[in-house]
């Protein structure tokens, strides 16, 4: 059977490579470049929302709960879930209350390992705030004409447990297993909580991806699609962006994102595009599902890359060759009103 790198295989690779090779960090004269340093990211990060209302003396904190499962129990005879997850919450410690759901996040179709985009908004005043119990039920979506009803759904697993314990993990991350109906094990569920920096002026961020050259990364005309992810700690990343899959096109349509989504409203977060694509699985002679191919990707912060002239060039990642000097291009960068506009040209 073939394998696909993961997100997390390529960084684990690339780390290792550069490890190997210190010049794998170093662009061709006349390009741009920017070093990234995960690890002092990852220590700003660690704050927890207290210490950011402690330390920046902000009245209230909005948090986002990101959630992504993995080898998940299917529920589908013939294909793979339509997936989908319920948040709810109930004080912490009363057992006898009711869970009052607080956010659900968008279906995706066809997965065991769905990582979703929307994520969970919380905000907290004070202390008292985090005295939840969470509970995270995985769906798979059986009626769509019904998909209000929970009832009429396929409960995939659930866990339930106190929020402090998300708030005080390491890197606010955690992995935990959920149950199904049966209390059998039905796969694992990543929760990772984001501190979001408050806008004083919010602006949004307009990408044009185009793709040189298909036939390298497509040769059969499968199709491609790329994602856009914001890191939340070193090597974690939430998704906020997943583009239609073609085939045909070279130039993906426009998309426009808040940068509270693209970079919890911090100029100086790092964020990832990559290129993926789409690997399907035949049953009986039939496409029932895919599986995703992580081509490549590039990383930076939008404060950065809104300071590389047009004309520059970035750093590509491989995912079989490594690092390709030169192969992102920027073909636009500009300022409109309160939005950022970006032209990227994948060269590699």
């Amino acid at each position: 059977m073939a394998h696909f790198p993961t997100a997390e295989s390529i960084l684990i690779k690339e780390d290792r490579q550069r490890a190997a090779h210190p010049s794998m960090a170093h662009h061709n004269a006349g390009e741009a470049d920017e070093e990234i340093d995960l690890g002092e990211q990852d220590k700003r990060f660690r704050h927890t929302y207290e210490s950011w209302m402690v330390v920046k003396k902000i009245q209230s904190m909005p948090v986002d709960i990101v959630i992504s499962f993995e080898g998940t129990k299917n529920l589908s005879l013939l294909a793979k879930n339509d997936a989908f997850a319920v948040v709810s919450k109930r004080p912490l410690g009363e057992e006898s209350a009711d869970w009052v759901v607080i956010g659900r996040t968008e279906v995706i179709k066809q997965t065991l390992s769905p990582i979703f985009i929307e994520s969970i908004k919380m905000e907290f005043k004070n202390t008292l705030d985090e005295a939840l119990d969470l509970k995270v039920d995985l769906y798979h979506l059986k009626d769509p004409k019904s998909e209000t009803d929970l009832d009429k759904q396929g409960l995939v697993g659930s866990w339930h447990g106190p929020l402090p314990e998300l708030i005080k993990a390491r890197g606010q991350w955690m992995q935990v297993s959920i149950t199904d109906k049966k209390g059998k094990g039905a796969g694992r569920l990543t929760l990772q909580l984001d501190t979001i920096h408050v806008e004083e002026d919010p602006k949004d961020v307009t990408f044009t991806l185009t793709v040189a050259d298909s036939s390298r990364y497509n040769p059969k005309g499968r199709k491609l699609y790329f994602t856009v992810s914001r890191m939340v700690r070193k090597n974690h990343w939430a998704r906020v962006y997943l583009s239609e899959s073609s085939a045909k096109r070279l130039v993906f349509d426009d998309v426009n994102i808040s940068l509270r989504d693209l970079a919890a409203g911090d100029e100086t977060r790092a964020m990832r595009l990559e290129l993926h694509r789409e690997a399907p699985v035949k049953v009986m002679g039939f496409d029932l599902f895919n599986r995703e191919r992580l081509l490549g990707h590039m990383q930076m912060s939008i404060k950065s890359l809104r300071a590389v002239p047009e004309g520059k060039s970035l750093q590509w990642f491989d995912g079989g060759a490594g690092p390709v000097s030169g192969g992102v291009s920027i073909v636009l960068n500009q300022t409109v009103g309160k939005t950022y506009k970006l032209g990227l040209v994948i060269n590699a």
